[in-house]
């Protein structure tokens, strides 16, 4: 674990008193031999001596493969674990911190997490210098080891088992690692509940690196799957550590032992530095991957992304790359389609999935590509939300092929991934992004096979590819792909000619007499391919004449694949068009390719690694029939037609315009118009001789219209008007969850595109074809949920907000104002205003309440309205210390102090931030707008955070040595470290050594009434009648606020200067003065402390003792030259780590 500066002083003051314990070991030998008195020896503090570790060897369980015995040991293993202690490398102080640089174009750094065993460095190192201490051995009392395999995740989050897979426990130490393909007697199988048990003897002892335990491997999958072997672990920056997937149990003496559940695992065992963890409940499993798809025109998921390492040179590469892809370079012009999705911190689709095969459809990828993506990435990388995302996605979409596109590892998981980040990347990130990915390639695509994940590692760092095989499949260029970022583009052009180099794609398109596009994928037209060779790739085999349908395979489309074994040449390709009566072929065009001939049969030269891709266009020939009636139907809001998407409120008309086509009279004409549920029907305007069906009301059952005339004479026509308002979307009220609570679900958007169909009927309607007509209009909506969190004392405010796909490329603006009567014109913050940018469909945050400030931990340290206290807020005199309400004299109620007085701080109205505690608006507005009032929530007792101040003392001497007579002074210096707890009762005490008067006691601020916290009292009392000895009491009046709180207290107290003089007649060899400072946790007396700390000063006269010398005096003499004695230090022991008993 790392340490403090201080602990580092402390453990070389350790190191230093080990030594000096040895030279004293040295002279009090040489004092026994001289015959000296043993009182003079005993003066050497035994607690100095270096402690002497047992020499009783314990069993060694180094060797994975030997297997316990029955009474629970492992035999022969003494010696073993003896040379291997010899034989380690001497051991560093365990748990030194280490220098990282950073980054700024990384992900945001988050905390490292610490060993589970806080004493496991020591450990390790006493297991290099001595063998450990041997357990008694414990008797082979039987132990069930439970183990549990998951396989996939569902949509509502969960992840379900799988049966077949073989496990095996293999006995060893913690820092004995086995091969990952180790097998032993002990095994199971899982069964259908995905559990099973492995029955072992007991096996206890060791510590540290030799602990004893069984490791957990799995031997084999089932079929279908295969084994997680290795995870690639560390930094996320830096390269990555290949660490073997299996866990360790450490002792096991009895029951049953969930070992996969929160079970430690070693990166590095044998070093023994740092563990991983598992935190799902069970061993994860790969899917295996698909083959990847034969066939042309596939539809695919495009997977960039978007956490912070992509900076905006990245981003321009990769969204570069991609349009090229989509472009008439790659796929553009086939069968192909593309959806494409964006994950962070969390995941979001940018774009359903959109043909490729028209030049409107690559030019709105290509949009999508540069508008959503942004300039740069930002947060962190979330392959598990990713995978989800596109699994699970809302339109229910369904892919044959995702290419998974990241330049890192995951650095957190799940849906709200800002809640489990971990920049040092474990098993837990990669776990939960192969349960999603194992989902998706469980689905099966439109072309029929099962989903192909291809994963593309960008600039991934040594070892990463084995996090890109736990999510894809083992193969390089098949299950994943590595390269840069500059020659991405080259990749991803490889992949898309990979199906579609060397292929003709043939588009059906038609138009009617005027030349405006009826259908632009039309299905139903048949295309003959024919070549001079059998080249074709078809169904049965290679042939030279193929005939295939539009949408059969692909809509609107057929695909003609090459076969250009044994040549690089271009194939020459002939097609013919099946002539459809009724239509006329119009033209031909192609792309990446020159043709010759015309629409109903032309050629075309097709490359060997080339996309070519060629429209048809049929117009229709017209024709005619009998008098019929026949409606048009248009979305208007006046006379103009409505083109750009509505919001809430906004209102229109449907005009229907119906007509009698025929040459005689119409009779029993109805017309029915079923209006979307989103709209409220607000008026209909009928022309004369129509009457309205469901009158009084607009609309009958369905929110449907029914309008009817007895007659239309030939030729009528007549325009109806109906009146319709778009409906708002809910507001939900604010909430107040648990810390731990997921956050809520934001109501579902509305209906975006409402599809509105009206028809028309009549007794005798000779042509039907025009009976119907649609108009389509499409809105603009947000919907949001705002809730609020207490978590370690202090609130959040949350929220989530979804736009529908019109809204995808528009800002989020996000304000936040103080609403109540305490705001002031110098309410500060005035405001909070946040701006997301567009490109996601959703956006979810939690932000700190304004005025609250907390540690690098977590917890909570200031509040709106709170402040540091200060001395004008205490009753002078009060015990226990009492407050006045500030800017009065009213002294607080208990109850009022209970809820006013907090942590070193005060509730103080005339805080700037204080209008925060009241009312608050929260106005997201994209145009549209949605505005949530919150009030700063009420502490609960879930919320609270465990706070324990601690106050250190230091205590130094000006003087290395003196002499009888002279004066020096001490200095002692308090100090709350604790960056959460303010301390409070503190009082210093120092018993005066009887050699010593202190003839002044002072300190900065003395007497100042400007300076808080500050002495209220520090005297020496009881000296002898000459002025010497005596005790030190010093009371700090206020309290010490916590270390780095910045609220404008002080988390010091003044520094106390002592004068000394010592005593001219003093016999001493040694002055020895110990400071104590006593205190409690603010507001807590039931958690009290102390710290001490002494200083030593040597004097240089010593007395003479008689008698005759001797010659073991000389030899010390010499010592005494030998380690430095003609030049006195000073040593300074701390004593905080054995406190004494608080009474």
């Amino acid at each position: 674990m790392l340490r403090s500066r201080r602990e580092l002083a402390r453990h070389e003051a350790r190191r230093r008193r080990w030594f000096a314990g040895g030279l004293a070991s040295v002279l009090v030998a040489a004092l026994a031999l001289g015959g000296i008195s043993a009182a003079v020896a005993a003066t050497t503090d035994p607690s100095q001596a270096p402690a002497v570790a047992s020499a009783t060897p314990t069993p060694d369980v180094s060797a994975p493969a030997t297997e316990p015995a029955p009474d629970g040991t492992i035999p022969d293993a003494a010696a073993a674990a003896t040379d291997a202690a010899t034989a380690a490398p001497e051991a560093s102080e365990p748990g030194e911190p280490t220098e990282q640089s950073a980054d700024a174009s990384q992900e945001p750094a988050a905390p490292v997490a610490e060993s589970d065993d806080a004493d496991q460095g020591d450990a390790s190192a006493s297991a290099r210098l001595a063998a450990p201490p041997v357990e008694d051995a414990v008797p082979a009392e039987p132990v069930t080891l439970r183990i549990k395999k998951l396989s996939q995740r569902a949509s509502d989050g969960t992840v379900g088992t799988l049966a077949g897979a073989s496990f095996y426990a293999v006995a060893g130490a913690r820092a004995a690692q086995p091969s990952i393909d180790a097998t032993s007697p002990y095994t199971c199988t899982t069964d259908a509940t995905g559990y099973c048990d492995i029955a072992v003897p007991a096996l206890t002892g060791g510590s540290g690196a030799t602990l004893h335990g069984y490791w957990i491997i799995e031997g084999t999958a089932p079929a279908g799957w295969s084994r997680l072997t290795q995870v690639a672990t560390g930094q996320h920056t830096d390269p990555k550590t290949a660490s073997p997937y299996m866990f360790f149990t450490g002792p096991v003496s009895d029951g049953v032992v969930e070992v996969t559940a929160e079970t430690a695992a070693y990166a590095d065992a044998a070093a023994n530095r740092f563990t991983l963890k598992t935190k799902q409940d069970g061993v994860a499993d790969v899917r295996s991957n698909p083959a990847f798809p034969e066939s042309c025109g596939l539809s695919i998921a495009l997977v960039f992304d978007t956490s912070r390492s992509i900076d905006h040179i990245k981003m321009a590469q990769m969204k570069a790359a991609a349009a090229d892809f989509v472009g008439v370079d790659g796929l553009g012009g086939t069968a192909s389609s593309v959806a494409l999705y964006g994950f962070g911190t969390t995941a979001y689709k940018l774009l359903d999935s959109t043909s490729l095969q028209s030049e409107a459809g690559q030019d709105t990828v290509a949009q999508v590509i540069d508008e959503g993506l942004g300039t740069s990435g930002s947060g962190f990388t979330n392959w598990d939300d990713a995978f989800r995302e596109v699994a699970f996605n809302a339109e229910n979409e369904r892919y044959d092929l995702v290419l998974f596109l990241s330049d890192g590892d995951p650095t957190t998981y799940g849906t709200d991934g800002a809640s489990n980040v971990d920049t040092n990347v474990g098993f837990r990130n990669v776990e939960e992004g192969v349960f999603s990915a194992n989902a998706l390639k469980d689905q099966v695509g439109p072309a029929g096979d099962r989903t192909k994940v291809a994963a593309i590692g960008i600039g991934a760092t040594p070892n990463s590819y084995l996090n890109l095989i736990a999510v894809s499949g083992p193969v390089e260029d098949e299950d994943y792909y590595l390269t840069d970022f500059p020659g991405l583009a080259s990749k991803l052009h490889e992949i898309a000619t990979r199906n579609c180099g060397g292929t003709l794609t043939v588009i059906k398109q038609t138009v009617d007499e005027e030349g405006v596009v009826i259908d632009e994928s039309a299905d139903g037209w048949s295309f003959t391919g024919s070549t001079e060779g059998d080249w074709i790739v078809g169904p049965d085999g290679m042939t030279n004449e193929l005939t295939l349908e539009t949408g059969a395979l692909t809509e609107g489309s057929v695909n003609f694949p090459l076969d250009f074994t044994g040549t690089a040449q271009p194939r020459a390709v002939t097609v013919a068009e099946v002539q459809q009566e009724g239509w006329t072929a119009e033209s031909v065009t192609c792309v990446n390719a020159t043709v010759e001939g015309d629409a109903e049969s032309f050629t075309v030269d097709v490359p060997a690694n080339g996309i070519v891709s060629c429209t048809v266009v049929n117009k229709s020939s017209g024709g005619g029939g009998g008098g019929d009636v026949g409606i048009e139907k248009e979305a208007v809001i006046g006379d103009v037609p409505v083109t750009a998407p509505l919001e809430a409120g906004e209102s229109f008309d449907y005009l229907l315009t119906v007509t009698n086509h025929g040459s005689s009279i119409a009779t029993d004409v109805a017309v029915t118009d079923p209006v979307p549920a989103r709209l409220q029907v607000t008026g209909i305007t009928l022309p004369e001789g129509w009457t309205n069906d469901y009158a009084p009301a607009f609309v009958g059952e369905g929110n449907g219209v029914a309008l009817s005339t007895p007659t239309m004479a030939p030729g009528e026509s007549v325009e109806i008007r109906i009146s319709v308002v778009v409906a708002p979307a809910a507001v939900p009220p604010v909430t107040l969850i648990g810390e731990d609570d997921p956050a809520p679900t934001p109501p579902a958007l509305p209906e975006s595109t409402l599809l509105n169909e009206a028809c028309v009927s009549a007794t005798v309607d000779t042509n039907p074809d025009n009976d119907c007509a649609e108009a389509t209009v499409t809105t603009k909506d947000i919907s949001a949920v705002v809730y609020t969190r207490c978590v370690n004392d202090a609130p959040l405010l949350g929220w989530t907000i979804v736009k529908s796909a019109s809204l995808v490329g528009q800002p989020v603006e996000f304000l936040w104002v103080p609403n109540n009567s305490d705001v002031t014109p110098e309410t500060t913050p005035a405001q909070v205003a946040i701006t997301q940018p567009g490109g996601t469909t959703s956006w979810s945050d939690e932000i700190d309440w304004p005025g609250t400030a907390f540690t690098p931990s977590g917890i909570s340290i200031d509040y709106p309205g709170w402040r540091a206290i200060v001395a004008a807020d205490i009753v002078p005199g009060s015990t226990p210390t009492a407050y006045y309400l500030p800017g009065t004299d009213v002294v607080m109620t208990p109850e009022e102090q209970s809820e006013y007085v907090f942590n070193g701080l005060i509730l103080d109205p005339s805080e700037l931030d204080f209008a925060w505690r009241g009312n608050t608006d929260i106005t997201f507005t994209v145009n549209p707008e949605l505005t949530f009032s919150a009030s700063y929530p009420a502490a609960t007792e879930t919320c609270s955070a465990a706070r324990h101040s601690d106050v250190q003392i230091e205590k130094t001497a000006s003087v290395e040595k003196t002499a009888p007579g002279k004066s020096f002074t001490y200095t002692l210096a308090v100090e709350n470290v604790s960056d959460d707890a303010a301390a409070e009762s503190v009082v210093v005490t120092d018993a005066i050594p009887a050699d010593l008067k202190i003839t002044n006691v002072t300190w900065p601020g003395k007497g100042d009434a400007a300076v808080f916290p500050n002495w209220d009292s520090c005297a020496v009392t009881g000296q002898n009648s000459s002025g010497y000895g005596g005790t030190l009491e010093c009371v700090l009046f206020g309290p010490l606020q916590p270390a780095g709180s910045d609220n404008g207290g002080a988390s010091a107290a003044p520094t106390i200067t002592l004068a000394a003089t010592v005593y001219s007649a003093s016999t001493a060899s040694v002055l020895t003065n110990v400071a104590v400072v006593d205190y409690h946790t603010f507001g807590d007396p039931t958690d009290p402390g102390r710290d001490s700390d002494d200083a030593t000063v040597l004097l240089s006269a010593l007395p003479a003792t008689g008698g005759e010398p001797a010659p073991l005096l000389a030899i010390l003499g010499l010592l005494a030259l030998l380690a430095g004695a003609s030049t006195l230090v000073v040593i300074r022991r701390r004593r905080a780590e054995s406190k004494p008993t608080l009474l």
